[in-house]
């Protein structure tokens, strides 16, 4: 081979090589141009906000606070009266629930005989015996109200709790709206004492709790 057989077979290799990195060059100045570009028109919808609102927890109130709606002392055999109370019941989704329920709630906590003693089974009490209770419940429907009675000690009995017992007198589908009227519940009572009551039942106590509750349902 002479040696300008070599030479031009040099120059070809170089030639081919240098191809290589020419293209290289070319595509990246393609790339740093693309991210120049110039933006000649827009549109923008500006201050999309989102704002939480003002809540409060599910609540129920009573129109009475929490002062008791029965406070009777010297009642003889025959007696009677009657008191009533308006629980409201207002849900709110803050509790995470799609749907309430209101509940209206009789507690028979304890009982005590004329020596003053705590009498362990309410039933047991002859006060209980011969006490009766009647509650008149009106949800607000157009409906006849719900009337239930029974005695102290029946009422101890029907319940479910260790001591006290907590009786569910009733219970209602609440609407979503708080402010609704619906959601309410009107709630009299009336006790009387048989006019048979034994002696025994004289100079004893009761005491119980009426109230409400609701709930939610997620």
């Amino acid at each position: 081979m002479t040696m300008n057989n070599r030479r031009t077979e040099t120059v070809k290799r170089w030639t081919k090589l240098a191809a290589v990195p020419v293209g290289v060059l070319a595509a990246g100045a393609m790339v740093l141009g693309a991210t120049h570009a110039t933006v000649t028109a827009s549109a923008w919808n500006k201050d999309n906000t989102v704002r939480s609102g003002t809540w409060t927890k599910s609540k129920v109130t009573s129109d009475k606070g929490d002062k008791a709606v029965v406070e009777v002392s010297g009642l003889m055999p025959g007696d009677k009266g009657n008191a009533g109370v308006n629980y409201t019941f207002a849900p709110s989704k803050a509790d995470g629930g799609y749907e309430s329920r209101g509940h209206v709630v009789l507690r028979v906590d304890k009982a005590t005989d004329a020596d003053g003693k705590v009498v362990p089974a309410v039933a047991d009490s002859e006060l209980a015996k011969h006490l009766h209770l009647a509650f008149t419940i009106d949800q607000g429907k157009g409906v006849a109200p719900k009337v239930v009675e029974k005695t102290l000690a029946e009422w101890w009995q029907w319940g479910q709790g260790e001591g006290g017992r907590s009786i569910l007198l009733d219970t209602k589908l609440n609407r979503n709206d708080p402010k609704a009227p619906e959601n309410a519940s009107k709630v009299g009572l009336t006790w009387s004492l048989d006019p048979q009551a034994p002696e025994k039942a004289a100079k004893s106590t009761i005491t119980f709790d009426l109230g409400a509750e609701i709930d939610t349902v997620a």
